[in-house]
């Protein structure tokens, strides 16, 4: 019985930790593509889905913002074998935090949030 509430917690907290993420626009796939070549609105979007699912399954998740790039490529890189990422999978993390993470700020200290961000 443990085991079937903590497993409905993490289903939860997983869902829940998925809808205060910042969404992807494409406005930041555009952004990001000089660091990225490849990246796309959909690999931003893949990116935020596995960052969701995997890193929230072991602890709270942390706004993109709490990090730069560089940051999050040493902590994705400690934390690739317990979260069981593959290599294409913690680089489309990588790319997802540091697109939506590195968004130019206004004269208040917010991220910009385009207009067709959700």
């Amino acid at each position: 019985m443990r085991t079937i509430a903590a497993a409905c917690g993490f289903a939860l907290f997983g869902c829940a930790a998925a809808a205060v993420l910042p969404a992807p626009t494409p406005v930041d796939a555009e952004r990001i593509s000089a660091r990225f070549p490849k990246a796309t609105l959909a690999e931003l979007e893949n990116g935020r889905s596995l960052y969701s699912k995997r890193c929230s399954s072991c602890h709270e998740l942390f706004e993109p913002s709490r990090f730069s790039g560089e940051r999050w490529k040493k902590e994705l890189s400690h934390m690739r074998d317990r979260a069981g990422l593959r290599g294409s999978e913690e680089q489309l993390i990588l790319q997802y935090l540091s697109a939506v993470g590195e968004r130019p700020r206004d004269a208040n200290g917010r991220a910009d949030r385009p207009d067709d961000a959700s």
